[in-house]
């Protein structure tokens, strides 16, 4: 008589997969993130302009924030470089270094000298973390640089029927309006 006893091995492979899963999980709760971006939508070329972004280091070391306008660096900010600030010349963008406040947890520019023709584009704010990972974060806003018109009205006449008004601006501009009443 022949007696086959036969065990059964555990199958680890399930239980594997669900700990990569949870521990990639909590990984993801303590990662690099970028958690705050602004920029303005039109900016006024006679005014500088400020961008600001914010970011959680989820306990990694910050290796660099880089500022891109149109994919092109133009800003670059190393807590642990020989040159912590770098520029990089970029049509359009100057970055007024003694106005700029850089650190472990947010990066804030001020940029002057701005062109209606080469300062608009996308910026773009990108955050990486030190080796082995290099994690990398990011976030872009389009800017339009423009200038703001105001009309400030000048001479208000009336007389049954008919309101004229005359209206003068910061810039010269060929405007027709029409009020029905």
């Amino acid at each position: 008589m022949v007696v086959v006893c036969a065990t059964k091995t555990p199958d680890w492979g399930f239980g594997i997969f669900f700990l990569i899963i949870f521990v990639s999980l909590l990984s993801g709760y303590a990662s690099l993130r970028l958690t705050n971006m602004t920029a303005p939508v039109i900016q006024d070329p006679r005014d500088d302009m400020h961008l600001f972004c914010e970011f959680d280091m989820g306990g990694e070391e910050l290796y660099a924030v880089k500022w891109y306008k149109d994919d092109h660096e133009f800003f670059r900010y190393s807590p642990a470089g020989n040159q912590r600030l770098l520029q990089f010349q970029v049509m359009g963008v100057h970055v007024d270094v003694s106005r700029t406040q850089c650190s472990m947890t947010s990066c804030n520019l001020l940029l002057n000298e701005l062109s209606k023709t080469f300062s608009s584009g996308a910026y773009r704010c990108e955050v990486s973390t030190e080796a082995p990972a290099f994690r990398l974060a990011s976030q872009t806003h389009n800017i339009t640089v423009a200038g703001k018109v105001f009309i400030y009205p000048t001479k208000l006449n009336t007389r049954p029927g008919s309101t004229n008004i005359e209206c003068s601006s910061n810039k010269l501009i060929y405007l027709t309006i029409n009020i029905f009443i």
